[in-house]
């Protein structure tokens, strides 16, 4: 499965995906980078993003995507930021989804943006457009293991919360993970 090639003749068959997140952004390195042209500085962040990743429930948890739960883990997930931690930026990264015993069930990339709220007037009164502590955006990968899972695709959206600072330094977080499993079928 891809997202680099859709096709509405391909026949699929889909399957709800439904995750809790809790664990630890853990800082790496840091810096500010300065530009001249055009003029400005950026904040520049490594961490290591390491998650366990559980069912929500059968409500919107399939019996498939429950062979998904165990960790996910972003050796290297980068945040470009517009002035420090408490700032508007995005962050991205590859990410490699464990089981619970710690094989490899899944690899992709993450990405999206960091203290930024969409859940804003004129849509809902939930946050504001400069929601501290918020990262958002998109998980897409591929399912490596179970074999009946192998080669199926994941697409989801993530919201994970954490205790903004300005130096952004190691920070528990917590959130959700919403998505869907799509294989291919005869």
């Amino acid at each position: 499965m891809s997202a680099d090639n859709p096709t509405y003749d391909l026949k699929a068959c889909l399957h709800q995906l439904s995750k809790n997140i809790s664990g630890k952004l853990t800082l790496l390195k840091f810096r500010t980078e300065k530009c001249s042209l055009p003029k400005c500085n950026t904040f520049k962040t490594v961490h290591k993003l390491d998650i366990s990743v559980k069912t929500a429930g059968t409500l919107c948890d399939s019996v498939n995507a429950t062979k998904l739960d165990g960790k996910i883990v972003v050796n290297d997930l980068v945040h470009g930021l517009l002035k420090d931690g408490n700032s508007r930026g995005y962050h991205r990264g590859k990410f490699n989804w464990l089981d619970t015993s710690g094989a490899s069930v899944a690899v992709g990339h993450i990405w999206g943006i960091t203290n930024g709220g969409t859940h804003r007037s004129p849509v809902k009164e939930c946050e504001t457009c400069n929601t501290k502590g918020h990262m958002e955006g998109r998980l897409l990968g591929n399912i490596t293991s179970p074999s009946e899972l192998k080669g199926c695709g994941i697409y989801a959206s993530y919201l994970f919360t954490f205790e903004s600072t300005s130096a952004f330094t190691s920070v528990s977080i917590k959130g959700t993970i919403e998505g869907l499993i799509e294989c291919s079928c005869a």
